[in-house]
């Protein structure tokens, strides 16, 4: 459930501001970015990116949901599924503290699984 201002940035909405990092990887530097860009243009991508790094999960999970509840195999830049495998990978302390986010995150993960097994059948007769 989202319930804070998509029309504004990470920055403004937790009210911080991340000084420029010596080290200059892409990653630190398109993260950066990023906290200055209006939450209702991220992107699948600029999601995967930024749980992947365990940034500001507060606000971007519960987007990440939304995103996957239309669509659960969205894909960033890489592959399909992707936003959903790095939500897998947010560390079980988030999800012991959100119980509701991980309600609607295993509502998805069934999802899948019902997909993938009601396409079983279609890939054995195409084996056989």
């Amino acid at each position: 459930m989202i319930n804070f201002d998509l029309n504004k940035t990470l920055d403004e909405l937790e009210n911080i501001s991340f000084e420029e990092s010596d080290f200059k990887s892409s990653v630190i530097l398109n993260c950066q970015k990023l906290r200055t860009k209006k939450l209702k243009d991220f992107t699948i991508e600029d999601l995967r990116l930024m749980i992947g790094q365990k940034m500001s999960l507060n606000l971007l999970v519960p987007i990440a949901l939304d995103a996957l509840g239309s669509n659960p195999f969205a894909e960033g830049d890489f592959f399909k599924g992707e936003l959903l495998v790095q939500l897998l990978r947010v560390d079980k302390n988030y999800w012991k503290q959100n119980e509701e986010l991980l309600i609607e995150l295993n509502d998805i993960v069934d999802e899948v699984k019902s997909t993938i097994e009601s396409l079983t059948p279609l890939i054995n007769d195409y084996e056989s």
